[in-house]
């Protein structure tokens, strides 16, 4: 109700434009002179793979001791999480699975001050935001995942938007997110709530349509909305050189007018550092932004994909032993000394985060299921007239036949 009081956020009439003919309006030249490729882009890093620092004036500061110690074992708690459902994954109870390396730019968001955003995403960036110091549950990702009873009824499943009111999260499928966090924004503007909206997509969805009208929607009506792309090399099984011939997906931002950058996304400070920036740039000048943060998948996409199949297991092996974001970061802050590494409480430490995670599944598994009739709501505020139709015909039929269903329990 909020955005039709206010039309000047919309597309309709804005007054007579007063734009005549000058010659400077275009920048001519005598000589025919296509362009294919356009230079580059370069990608931006802080550390290196052994967490030797190569930039200098990026260096951090004392002050974020404690915040990157945090970090660091936000990223070793998601890789305990993911290790119990990737089991959960091969007993085909758990849909989605993602490592650490594609979650560092969703964790270098949930960091900034929670009053400072809006996010949008996918399941696996619930995981992350779930970690966050604003959060009252950090198992509400498992309750998810396993969808019992202790799931808010409204997030009972990945391919609705839901909102965890708690993290300011919508989780959307995959690309609504990308044109979602274009209307979370106008809808920000209409209540007058100067935050950002964050989206997070793969450089798979960037191949959609919604992708391409959501920055130029974004960049023409300058919204505060910062795009985060996760370029995994992997839309499922396709690999990035089928997905496109240009640079990438940052290739595409200043296109369309974008601000736009490439990080390493698996070097934990330039993610946090790059995202940090572009939020106080779009604050600033009222403009979008568009990151691409370089990484790469190392799990399969899903419970219905099995990588080795289009890929090599030495490169797999390469990545994770070459690349690895939680052991760059570690080395980092061994040589700022600002963490002591000793291999009996690292030890006790997974050990306790895995005991965490097993008793979140436990009494999630436990817990009964929501019943039939929380198919139908959570779809519009007054349920229509075909959704009460269909509701009524399921619970007449499982009147008559519900015995031969397996409804509650768990």
């Amino acid at each position: 109700k909020n955005l039709y009081k206010q039309p000047k956020f919309f597309f309709g009439f804005t007054g007579k434009t007063n734009d005549p003919y000058t010659e400077d309006s275009e920048v001519y030249i005598p000589d025919l002179k296509p362009i294919d490729v356009t230079t580059k882009i370069p990608t931006f890093r802080v550390i290196d793979i052994k967490g030797n620092l190569v930039s200098k004036k990026h260096d951090l500061t004392n002050e974020n001791k404690d915040l990157f110690n945090k970090i660091f074992e936000t990223m070793v708690r998601l890789e305990e999480m993911d290790n119990f459902l990737l089991i959960l994954k091969d007993r085909e109870e758990s849909l989605f699975t993602c490592q650490v390396s594609v979650k560092l730019p969703a964790l270098s968001v949930v960091l900034l001050p929670s009053n400072l955003k809006i996010s949008s995403g996918l399941n696996t960036e619930n995981r992350v935001l779930s970690c966050g110091e604003d959060t009252p549950s950090k198992n509400s990702s498992i309750n998810v995942l396993v969808t019992s009873e202790m799931t808010p009824r409204e997030d009972k499943c990945l391919s609705i938007i839901v909102m965890l009111k708690e993290l300011g999260l919508r989780l959307i499928p995959i690309n609504y997110s990308i044109a979602s966090s274009f209307w979370c924004w106008l809808w920000l503007q209409s209540v007058g709530i100067d935050k950002i909206s964050v989206t997070y997509f793969g450089e798979g969805a960037a191949s959609e349509g919604d992708f391409h009208s959501a920055l130029n929607f974004a960049a023409t009506l300058r919204c505060q909305t910062l795009f985060i792309c996760r370029n995994n090399k992997y839309a499922i099984s396709t690999p990035a050189k089928d997905q496109y011939a240009g640079d990438g997906i940052a290739g595409r931002g200043p296109g369309y007018g974008i601000r736009t950058y490439r990080v390493d996304g698996n070097d934990a400070v330039a993610c946090y550092l790059a995202t940090k920036e572009a939020r106080e740039f779009i604050i600033k000048e009222k403009r979008p932004a568009l990151i691409e943060f370089m990484t790469y998948r190392i799990g399969d996409h899903s419970t219905s994909d099995h990588s080795v199949l289009y890929r090599d297991e030495g490169e797999i092996e390469s990545w994770k032993s070459q690349n690895n974001p939680i052991n760059r970061l570690g080395q980092y802050l061994r040589h700022k000394g600002w963490r002591d590494f000793d291999e009996a409480k690292d030890a006790e430490f997974r050990k306790s985060l895995r005991k965490e995670v097993t008793d979140a599944l436990k009494l999630g598994t436990n817990s009964e299921f929501h019943g039939p009739e929380a198919l139908f709501e959570d779809v519009y505020d007054v349920m229509t007239n075909n959704l009460k139709e269909q509701s009524d015909e399921l619970m007449d039929h499982l009147s008559r036949y519900g015995d031969k269903y397996k409804i509650g329990g768990n």
